[in-house]
């Protein structure tokens, strides 16, 4: 919001001086300072003092009604200079400025018989807009108090009202009725045709009424590393607290500790189904995901203009080996005539084949199938809370791909376009599939994101762990109560062993040379099985542990595991 109300107040001095610049001349019109013959010089004047001004003109009877017959008039000037022809889409007046006064004899009515009038370009507006951060996708508009489009990627000079009837978007609709009031604020709104999830920021220019608005994904920003981080640091502090506060309520300092056990067993707990959470939620990505037609125009303003729409369909995904992926599905694309369709595209690593072409209302559109291996690189470490992007780079020799959003009933990246609807991965859950560009290529990307079931890793990992820490527990419950350590030598050995056999396992079931995530489990048990260990032998020793009956040690116990896990967690995630 900041940063809007910084380019509003930018874009507001700009206007304002120019405003200025057209009422001083009105002005001088107005009360006979500047008579017809010196217009041309003055305008001349006004032109080289305001470098940022696209034309000024001073248009008489019969050249008021609209801009073009406007740019008629004997007293017009632009930078493009005379006889040269004037971009009507790219050229908007901004001001218009009666002048020249005079009473009607028969009515007595005030009128006037000449305006001034200021040009600005549109693509000016557009570059004073442009630096604000509005994410990959994200993207700036103004309004008109009509709530006509001045400046939008995909609409101008169209009407506000008539996009919101088309597409039934109540928000927008919302912004064009606030934009005739004249009001600034926030908006957030989910879009029906794209799933995201969006803020509109509106702020009013004052120099002219205009409306600018910045719309951007509430997605994109909510699932980015430094908000995830800052989130992370509230609920360590939040845990702190409520553990000093367990202490105090229960009065800790009396030798009242376990409250204060299982409150921060808990909060532990908490801390690390919360961390899991935020790994479970849609994993930033660097490249700008492509939803709607007005983020990919904005997107590729600057690119070259030979387009060739393009589907994208998988029939099949089969993982084969660690970092390979067996793909069979088709691409789709429509040629104009006068396109050359004849080089192939191509897909990274799969075999491409031409299996139709058809005309249909003067497009070309040739079908191709692919199959093949498509090596990734997956990153294994943080099992069994890893996610997959499976990436299809495609690439095209003489044009730029983009998604033919029409192919597909809905564009939603959770609805899963371009994936077959029933297509099952085993173990794994498909989370979301959408087109998208590295932000410094204009490389078309298709990615089928996925997220492990974590059912059998649960029961197959840590589960196991579950049972052996809660039996280590009870055995650790038994120091002062068991006359010599000989007697849990057995049963350590066996949680001992039966650990190791579980961890060889998991190893053989994931055969990668990274160290895993739930491995560190495995450490903290190991480490625990010393810690009981170590506990008997100190005990036994007449040493301090004996503290009733070895008070330290079972308190101790549950705490250290779980802020051991917490800080794992939190170091291996982020």
């Amino acid at each position: 919001m900041q940063k809007t109300q910084q380019v509003v107040q930018h874009v507001d001095e700009t206007l304002a001086q120019l405003f200025s610049v057209a009422e001083e001349l009105a002005d001088k019109l107005d009360s006979g300072q500047l008579p017809r013959a010196q217009i041309t010089s003055q305008l001349d004047q006004i032109m080289e003092q305001t470098p940022q001004l696209f034309g000024i003109g001073v248009a008489y009877i019969p050249y008021l009604n609209t801009p073009k017959e406007r740019r008629h008039s004997l007293y017009y000037i632009n930078k493009l200079g005379p006889f040269q022809t004037v971009d009507e889409q790219d050229i908007f007046q901004i001001f218009k400025i009666p002048a020249c006064f005079y009473t009607e004899p028969k009515t007595q009515h005030t009128l006037s018989n000449c305006m001034v009038f200021v040009e600005y370009s549109l693509k000016e507006l557009k570059a004073l807009i442009d630096p604000i951060e509005n994410g990959k996708t994200g993207y700036s508009f103004l309004l008109s108090k009509q709530g006509d489009y001045i400046v939008h990627p995909l609409y101008t000079h169209q009407s506000i009202f008539n996009i919101a009837d088309i597409q039934n978007n109540l928000a927008f609709k919302n912004i064009g009725d606030l934009a005739v009031n004249s009001q600034s604020g926030t908006i957030e709104y989910i879009d029906k045709i794209t799933g995201q999830n969006n803020w509109i920021f509106y702020q009013i220019i004052p120099a002219t009424g205009w409306l600018m608005g910045l719309i951007v994904s509430k997605n994109e920003i909510q699932n980015s590393k430094a908000l995830q981080h800052k989130q992370i640091w509230i609920v360590f502090w939040l845990i702190i607290l409520f553990i000093l506060f367990t202490a105090l309520l229960f009065r800790a300092y009396r030798g009242n500790w376990w409250p204060v056990v299982f409150s921060s067993i808990l909060l532990f707990s908490l801390g690390i189904v919360f961390i899991w959470s935020l790994a479970q939620t849609t994993p930033e990505t660097e490249n700008a995901i492509m939803v709607d037609k007005s983020s990919l125009h904005n997107f590729l303003a600057k690119k070259d203009p030979i387009f060739v729409p393009t589907q994208v369909f998988i029939k099949s995904i089969e993982f084969s080996e660690e970092n390979n992926v067996i793909l069979t599905g088709y691409i789709q694309q429509k040629y104009d005539d006068e396109m050359d369709y004849s080089h192939n595209i191509t897909v990274e690593s799969l075999n491409m084949t031409k299996v139709s072409h058809h005309q249909e209302n003067g497009t070309n559109i040739i079908r191709w199938d692919f199959e093949g291996t498509l090596p990734q690189h997956f990153n294994y470490s943080k099992y069994p809370f890893d996610q997959r992007e499976i990436n299809l780079k495609i690439n095209h020799k003489d044009a730029i791909l983009i998604p033919d959003f029409e192919a597909y009933s809905q564009i939603n990246p959770i609805a899963l376009p371009g994936v077959k609807h029933d297509l099952v991965l085993p173990g794994w859950n498909i989370q979301r599939s959408f087109f998208s560009y590295p932000l410094k290529t204009s490389q078309l990307n298709f990615t089928v994101s996925i997220e492990r079931n974590l059912l059998n890793p649960f029961l197959n990992s840590l589960l196991p762990l579950i049972v052996v820490s809660l039996m280590l527990f009870a055995i650790l419950l038994l120091l002062g109560k068991v006359k010599s350590i000989a007697n849990v030598n057995a049963p350590l050995a066996a949680l001992f062993f039966g650990t190791i056999l579980a961890h060889i396992g998991l190893r053989r079931e994931i055969s990668v040379l990274e160290f895993l995530y739930v491995e560190y489990f495995y450490i903290i048990i190991y480490l625990a099985i010393l810690a009981v260990v170590m506990s008997y032998v100190l005990f036994h020793r007449k040493n301090k542990l004996q503290y009733h009956h070895g008070l330290v040690a079972k308190l101790l116990f549950w705490p250290l595991i779980f802020g051991s896990l917490l800080s794992i967690t939190v170091w291996t995630f982020y």
